[in-house]
């Protein structure tokens, strides 16, 4: 099939693929993700379509509510197939998307978020939802946020690191954490960043 192949996640991002090693492999309970966005297709999401492009003007559009947009059909909620390590290659998930046109704006991010990366970065849908909805697809910005970690200052990409080795290494083994994932450290990164700036020099 025709589309383009995006890697995403931790490893493409550069920071905290491996929280056991530093020789530059993936850890064993780690992975490599990819994003697949066919050709030709496009969605439009309320809030974030400028209706400027060609074919935006007249394209039906959807509603966003809480990150999700709402679809006629529901296709279900497993945004990725995945396949186990294999020699020294390491476990990968693999993401089949819909794309988003490229005519977006970030009035609902912040003028600082770089969502304006037209085919670089498209933003993007997959199959996921919130726990009792059907007919969703979840907005991700995926390669928007591996953007923003491959600028990160070496500070801030340790920060990170530790962040996150705290909320999957140490925490389940003191608290009980059920439901926290290593994507809220990220989070609480992104939080911080917009709280004081990427500027590595910015007080704490």
């Amino acid at each position: 099939d025709s589309g383009r192949m995006y890697m995403t996640g931790s490893y493409a991002e550069g920071w905290a693929n491996s929280l056991v090693q530093v020789n530059g492999r993936t850890a064993a309970d780690s992975d490599i993700d990819w994003t697949v966005l066919p050709d030709g297709q496009a969605l439009h999401l309320e809030g974030f379509c400028m209706r400027y492009s060609n074919g935006c003007e007249t394209a039906p559009v959807l509603p966003v509510s809480e990150g999700h947009a709402v679809v006629a059909t529901g296709s279900g909620s497993q945004p990725a197939n995945s396949s186990p390590a294999c020699g020294v290659r390491p476990a990968q998930d693999l993401c089949h998307a819909i794309g988003c046109c490229n005519g977006s704006k970030n009035t609902r991010l912040g003028s600082d978020f770089p969502l304006n990366m037209g085919n670089e970065a498209p933003l993007h849908l997959v199959r996921a939802t919130r726990p009792n909805s059907t007919n969703e697809l979840r907005v991700s910005f995926s390669l928007q946020e591996k953007d923003i970690m491959r600028r990160l200052s070496t500070v801030q990409g340790q920060l990170f690191t530790l962040i996150k080795f705290i909320f999957k290494r140490h925490l389940p083994l003191t608290l009980d954490t059920t439901g926290l994932k290593t994507y809220h450290a990220k989070t609480l990164l992104f939080f911080m960043l917009e709280k004081r700036g990427r500027d590595p020099k910015a007080e704490a």
